[in-house]
């Protein structure tokens, strides 16, 4: 086992080693940040992918599929700023309920 994956392990950011060649080098910080933050990004996906799994869904659904025709919205919110994503930034809980297709 080499010395970095040995340290990566003992920081238990064991991927760090594999992202090592997906960012690009132009100085020791930018470096150093852009793989922590990517590191960071891929980690909370694979959580985030963890917990959708846990949680059985039946059928994953996206809002491209959608269908928002007999949706009423509160007026505080419409279509475009459910879209946004905005409320994850809030952290705002969002429920949609429907019929299962």
């Amino acid at each position: 086992m080499s010395r970095l994956r040995e340290l990566c392990k003992e920081f238990r950011v064991g991927n760090l080693q594999d992202l090592t060649t997906e960012v690009q080098f132009n100085e020791p910080d930018q470096y150093l940040t852009d793989l922590l933050e990517l590191a960071l990004k891929k980690r909370r996906s694979r959580k985030a992918d963890r917990l959708i799994k846990q949680a059985g869904f039946p059928v994953a659904k996206t809002l491209e599929d959608y269908d928002f025709s007999p949706i009423t919205f509160p007026e505080s919110v419409d279509k475009e700023a459910l879209i946004s994503l905005d409320f994850i930034e809030r952290k705002e809980n969002v429920l949609m309920v429907g019929r299962y297709r």
